[in-house]
């Protein structure tokens, strides 16, 4: 996937809101939208690891239309400025709870949950919550969910809703108009970690980077992250997957090497780390894999 080039559409479709630009422009259109989806296909991918029920869910069912509903609005501007994707077992239209990506220069969010629900469902949403509280608190008020979806709901009752006590220890959570969860200020950085021999002078510069993409905004690209020397390294520390397919982009020629971890798990004594690895078979060969595997072996043997 090649998010640059989703980013680069969408600021200058910001630009140039109207339809003879976006006609003259559609084949750009069309690679930033199959880049959204080959990302909606790597999110799904791993998302059915713990949520079976979206396995075999495709990206081009998940994905919104981009032309915007001008009927009842004064801004008349025929197309949306993001790429959003709703993930869900019954499809993006349907009411049930699912898993929303939202990409925009800026203003990028990853969210989950039930949002403007009709209100006979809020009404069940409200009353499981209230008739689970126990659970559903050790759920969101865990530190580790805390951590990544600090936030419940976005808009809220000023008083209880119809039907539950006023003075119910918990009412916050029937407050909710909606059930979602989403990080904070809903955004995530890129972050570029220039490779060094030393070890020590490593890990300073990667700290001073970590640094910088906490306190930047949007997606914090710079000129380094997207040069075409890089390996891309995410990580997944929620879960320990057993498989994973990253996505590439044949069109645009996608030979950069994706590697990711999962959750670090203890058996006994042993420490797993679950890790995948994508490469092109014209750079990369499995003893190059191999080798590496082995490296990162002795290095983690090194350091214990």
């Amino acid at each position: 996937m090649n998010i640059p080039v989703i980013f680069q559409f969408l600021k200058e479709l910001s630009a140039n809101n109207n339809r003879e630009w976006f006609n003259s422009h559609r084949e750009q259109y069309e690679v930033a939208r199959s880049e959204f989806e080959n990302l909606l296909t790597v999110i799904i991918s791993r998302i059915s690891l713990f949520d079976e029920s979206i396995r075999g869910i495709e990206a081009k069912d998940c994905t919104y239309r981009i032309y915007r509903d001008t009927r009842f609005s004064e801004d008349k501007t025929p197309y949306k400025t993001h790429l959003g994707g709703y993930i869900n077992a019954k499809g993006k239209k349907s009411d049930h709870c699912g898993y929303y990506v939202h990409l925009e220069p800026g203003n990028c969010l990853l969210a989950g949950g039930s949002y403007c629900p009709p209100p006979p469902l809020l009404r069940a949403l409200r009353q499981a919550v209230h008739d689970n509280i126990d659970e559903f608190r050790s759920i969101v008020e865990d530190p580790a969910f805390k951590q990544y979806f600090p936030v419940i709901g976005e808009n809220f009752l000023k008083t209880a809703p119809k039907g539950f006590p006023k003075d119910y220890p918990y009412l916050k959570y029937l407050q909710c108009k909606e059930y979602t969860v989403g990080r904070e200020d809903g955004t995530f950085g890129f972050g570029f970690f220039e490779y060094d021999t030393d070890l020590s002078l490593f890990i300073e510069n990667a700290e001073k980077e970590i640094h910088r993409v906490k306190n930047s905004a949007g997606l914090s690209f710079s000129k380094d992250t997207a040069r075409a020397d890089v390996i891309r390294y995410s990580a997944l520390p929620w879960f320990a997957f057993s498989e994973m397919k990253h996505a590439g982009s044949i069109q645009t020629g996608d030979s950069i090497p994706k590697i990711s971890t999962g959750k670090l798990i203890q058996e006994k004594k042993k420490l797993l780390l679950p890790i995948s690895i994508s490469v092109h078979h014209g750079l990369v060969d499995g003893r190059n894999v191999a080798e590496f595997i082995q490296n990162l072996k002795d290095g983690q043997n090194n350091t214990l």
